[in-house]
């Protein structure tokens, strides 16, 4: 499962001239045939389903390195959901003073697999970028 979202860009090149576009038909004008109107139907409901797994951030904290080269962001996640998760992974942004990005980046967490109920510990560690006022956790994936 994923949260958050994503874009991503093809490579590629520009073909050396445009295709052709086909022509509209000609069409004439005739005088429309009546049709029958169907009843409306009741719309379906969706069947409720369980909630899929849930991974929450339990504390977390972000410093410098005693160099300033890099960022260190620490903290713990809890398994809050019934089913176990694994591959946990966070993703990061480091912005600046009028909330410009500078920089993304991700990491997982120190455990592979996460039970229900089940809390791990993470450390991120990401070079720092000239500005970088403060530090958020943007979204968390897992499987």
């Amino acid at each position: 499962m994923f949260c958050g979202f994503g874009y991503m860009i093809g490579r590629g090149t520009a073909p050396a001239q445009a295709p052709a576009l086909p022509q509209p038909a000609r069409v004439e004008a005739t005088t429309p045939t009546p049709t029958v109107t169907p009843a409306p139907t009741a719309t379906p409901k969706p069947t409720p389903t369980a909630e899929g797994p849930t991974v929450d951030i339990v504390e977390w904290t972000w410093y410098e390195s005693q160099t300033g080269n890099y960022i260190y962001v620490d903290g713990v996640v809890e398994n809050v959901s019934d089913r176990p998760v694994s591959w946990v992974e966070l993703y990061v942004e480091l912005r600046d003073k009028d909330n410009k990005l500078l920089a993304t980046d991700s990491g997982y967490i120190d455990a592979d697999r996460l039970n229900p109920g089940q809390e791990s510990t993470f450390k991120l560690m990401t070079r720092n970028m000239p500005g970088t006022e403060w530090v958020v956790i943007k979204s968390i994936s897992w499987q």
